[in-house]
C-alpha cells in the first residue's frame, strides 16, 4: 500500500515527489537512476527472501512435515510448495 503525503504543497507517494513538471531534464535523469537503483536493491532483497523461504521449506520437510501442512503454513497451495522446491521434489 502506498503512502501519500503533502508537505508544503508538494505531493509525495512513498517519499518520492510526484509533481515532476518543475524538474529539469538532468533532475529527471537523476530520478530515473535513483528509481533503477531502488528496483535493483528490491530485486536483490526479494531473491534473498526467496532463498530463505526455500531453505525453511526444506528444513520443514526434513523434520517430517507434510507438503500440505507446509502449504497451509505459507498460505499457498501444495503445488506452489513444489514450485518453491523445484522439479526434483515432484
Amino acid at each position: 500500500m502506498s503512502l501519500y503525503q503533502k508537505v508544503n504543497d508538494i505531493e509525495y507517494v512513498d517519499g518520492v515527489e510526484i509533481n515532476l513538471e518543475p524538474l529539469t531534464n538532468e533532475q529527471l535523469l537523476e530520478r530515473l537512476g535513483t528509481v533503477s537503483e531502488n528496483m535493483s536493491h528490491a530485486k536483490d532483497r526479494l531473491e534473498a527472501v526467496k532463498e530463505q523461504r526455500e531453505k525453511l521449506v526444506k528444513h520443514c520437510l526434513n523434520k517430517g512435515m507434510t507438503i500440505v501442512s507446509i502449504a497451509k503454513g505459507l498460505g499457498v497451495t501444495r503445488q506452489w510448495v513444489y514450485h518453491i522446491l523445484g522439479k526434483r521434489y515432484q
